[in-house]
C-alpha cells in the first residue's frame, strides 16, 4: 500500500486559510484509509473548481481501494450519533465520530464533504474548501526548468507514475514511461543512437516489491552511469533503501523517499543534474525604499498607536478616520499596504474595500490589511471575498506589523524591515517597573505594567494612550447614559465599540472585558442582555477616574524630571 498525491500545477503555490484545520481534515480521511486497506493505492487528488482574483475553491479526493461501504453505512457515515458498526461487524469502528468532526471542520471552511463508495471495492471522499490567494507568488521565470535534460521514468503502478509525470511536467520536462526494468537498456540505446541521451532514469519501487535484488539495483545504477553517462533514482521507502544500502555498495544509486514530497524531489533534480536552485532567496543588496502606509481607523487612540509603531518602522504614514477618508487618500496617493479597520460607522472597511478595488481597475493593486477588535477566524473569508489580502486582531504589536510588512510591501519593491530585540526598551524601563512593584497603586481598574508592555515598552506612547482613555471618560459614559435612556441602541453600541478599541492599547483589563462583553452584544442585537450589563460598564468607567485622582500619570511612567 502506498499513498500517491495528485496535485494540479496551476493551483497558486501560497494560499491564505486555516491551514491547521485543513490538514486535520486530510490526516483524518488519510488515516481512515489506511485503516481500512489492506493493499492498493490511496490516492490524494486537489484540484481548482473556481479561481477568482482573491480566491480559490478546491476539490479534495482521497480514494483507497479498501473493504468499501454499503448504501445503508454511507448514509450514517456523518452522524455523530451513529455508529457504522453492528454488533457482529466491528470492521469500521470508531469511523462515524472521525468523519462527523471532518464535516464540521469543513463546512467552517465554507466546503461540504461526500462520499463515494461500493462494498469490496474501496471508496472515495471528496471535500471542497476556500482559500484566498496571497499575491506573493514565485515568479514563473525563476522557477527551475528541465526543459534541456532527458528523463526516463520506469515502474510497474500507473499512478506512481502519473505523479512522478505530473510533477516533472511542472518544472517543463516531458519525461518517457515505460513498465518493465528490463525495457530500460533498449531505451536507453535507442535514445543515444538518436543523439538524446537521458541525463537521468527514475526507477519506482513498490513498497512489496521483492523482484529487485540489492545487487541487481547497484550494477543497474553502475551500468547505467558507465555505459550512458546517465543518473539513477531509486524512488522508494525508506525501509527499502536500508535493504539496498546494507547487501550492496548502492553508493551511485540516489534516493528519494515515499510517499514523494514536491520540495524534495525538486531539490533532489537540482542536486542530481547540477544545476542551480533559481527559486532559492536571493541576499543581493538592494536600497531601502521607504514603505507608504495608509493607516484607516475611526478611533483616535488607535490611529495614534499604530502611527507610532509604524513611523518607528521607517514607513511613511497617512492616516484617514473614516471610509472616504480613505478613499480620498486612495485617490490622490499611491501607498504600499493598507491597514483598513472593520467596523466604523457610516462606511465600515470592507465597503470602503470595496469601493477602493473599484477605482484600481486595470491598475497595480494595493494590498489591503484588515483590522478587527475581534477574532478574524469567522469573518475571514467574508474579508477575503471582499477584497481584502490579509487580517490582524487588535491590538496590534510591532512584530505583526513588521510581519505583515514584510509579507506585503515587498510586492512593490520595498526591503525587508528586521525583527527587532526589545532588551533595550526593558533596559530602559527597569527604573520605572521598580517603582511600579514598589508603589500602592491599585492595580484592579488600570495595571501599568501591561500598559507598558502593550506600547512595546515604550513609556511616553503608555502614558498618551492612558491619558487619551481618561480624558474620555466621562464624556463616554454620558453618551452612553443618554443613547441608552432614548433606546438609541446602534448609538450606544458605536460608542462601546469605539471605548473597547481604545482599552486594547490600555492597562485596563476589567473595562476592556466588560467593553468587549458589551460590544458583541450590540453587534448581535441582544439589547435586553446589553441593558442587564451596562451598570457593569459605569462601574469599570467610575473606578479608573477615582484611581486617577491625586496621581501623576507623568511621574509613574518616569517622564518628569523629580522621577529621572
Amino acid at each position: 500500500m502506498q499513498i500517491i498525491t495528485l496535485i494540479d500545477p496551476s493551483i497558486p503555490k501560497h494560499l491564505l486559510g486555516d491551514g491547521l484545520r485543513f490538514k486535520q481534515v486530510i490526516s483524518a480521511l488519510v488515516a481512515n484509509a489506511i485503516k481500512y486497506s489492506h493493499f492498493g493505492n490511496i490516492k490524494i487528488k486537489i484540484h481548482a473548481i473556481e479561481k477568482l482574483e482573491t480566491q480559490i475553491s478546491l476539490q479534495i479526493s482521497v480514494s483507497d481501494q479498501g473493504t468499501g461501504l454499503t448504501e445503508e453505512e454511507q448514509n450514517k457515515l456523518f452522524n455523530p450519533f451513529n455508529q457504522l458498526d453492528s454488533a457482529t461487524n466491528r470492521e469500521h469502528e470508531g469511523m462515524g465520530l472521525s468523519l462527523a468532526l471532518c464535516k464540521k471542520l469543513v463546512e467552517r471552511m465554507h466546503g461540504n464533504i461526500s462520499v463515494i463508495s461500493e462494498k469490496n471495492k474501496g471508496s472515495t471522499f471528496t471535500f471542497t474548501a476556500r482559500f484566498g490567494i496571497e499575491k506573493r507568488q514565485p515568479e514563473i521565470n525563476k522557477l527551475v526548468s528541465l526543459a534541456d535534460y532527458k528523463i526516463l521514468v520506469c515502474g510497474e503502478n500507473e499512478d506512481c507514475l502519473e505523479q512522478l509525470r505530473l510533477l516533472l511536467n511542472e518544472w517543463q520536462s516531458s519525461p518517457d514511461l515505460i513498465s518493465a526494468i528490463h525495457d530500460c537498456f533498449p531505451a536507453m540505446k535507442i535514445a543515444r543512437q538518436n543523439d538524446s541521451p537521458y541525463d537521468l532514469m527514475i526507477l519506482d519501487i513498490s513498497p512489496n516489491e521483492r523482484k529487485i535484488p540489492p545487487v541487481l539495483l547497484s550494477n543497474l545504477a553502475t551500468q547505467l552511469k558507465n555505459e550512458f553517462g546517465c543518473q539513477l533514482i531509486a524512488c522508494c521507502t525508506p525501509s527499502h533503501q536500508r535493504l539496498f544500502k546494507s547487501f550492496a555498495d548502492s553508493s551511485s544509486v540516489i534516493y528519494l523517499n515515499k510517499p514523494v514530497a514536491h520540495h524534495e524531489f525538486f531539490q533532489l533534480l537540482c542536486d542530481s543534474l547540477k544545476i542551480e536552485d533559481k527559486t532559492k532567496p536571493s541576499h543581493q543588496h538592494v536600497p531601502i525604499k521607504p514603505t507608504s502606509i495608509l493607516l484607516v481607523d475611526d478611533n483616535p487612540a488607535n490611529l495614534q498607536f499604530t502611527s507610532e509603531l509604524l513611523t518607528a518602522l521607517n514607513t511613511h504614514v497617512r492616516q484617514a478616520n473614516s471610509g472616504p477618508n480613505a478613499i480620498e487618500a486612495c485617490q490622490q496617493e499611491k501607498f504600499d499596504v493598507i491597514f483598513m479597520d472593520i467596523q466604523m460607522p457610516g462606511m465600515d472597511g470592507i465597503e470602503a474595500t470595496r469601493r477602493i478595488r473599484e477605482i484600481e481597475k486595470g491598475k497595480l493593486r494595493t494590498p489591503i490589511i484588515a483590522l478587527t477588535a475581534h477574532s478574524i477566524t469567522e469573518q475571514k473569508a467574508e474579508l477575503l471575498i471582499a477584497g481584502m489580502d490579509d487580517c490582524l486582531s487588535k491590538p496590534v504589536n510591532e512584530a505583526q506589523l513588521i510581519h505583515v510588512i514584510n509579507r506585503w510591501a515587498s510586492l512593490s519593491g520595498k526591503n525587508e524591515i528586521p525583527l527587532r530585540s526589545t532588551d533595550s526598551n526593558l533596559t530602559n524601563t527597569d527604573k520605572i517597573s521598580e517603582r511600579i512593584t514598589l508603589s500602592n497603586f491599585e492595580s484592579s481598574s488600570v495595571d501599568i505594567a501591561l500598559c507598558l508592555k502593550l506600547s512595546n515598552h515604550k513609556p511616553a506612547l503608555a502614558r498618551d494612550m492612558l491619558k487619551m482613555l481618561i480624558a474620555g471618560i466621562a464624556e463616554e459614559k454620558q453618551l452612553i447614559i443618554d443613547a441608552m435612556a432614548s433606546e438609541n441602541y446602534e448609538e450606544a453600541g458605536e460608542i462601546v465599540h469605539k471605548l473597547y478599541g481604545s482599552c486594547g492599547y490600555c492597562g485596563v483589563p476589567r473595562l476592556k472585558y466588560i467593553s468587549g462583553l458589551l460590544d458583541k452584544l450590540f453587534q448581535k442585537h441582544l439589547h435586553e442582555e446589553a441593558k442587564s450589563a451596562i451598570n457593569s460598564l459605569y462601574s469599570a468607567l467610575d473606578d479608573i477616574l477615582t484611581w486617577h485622582q491625586n496621581k501623576n500619570i507623568d511621574e509613574i511612567f518616569g517622564l518628569t524630571e523629580s522621577a529621572i
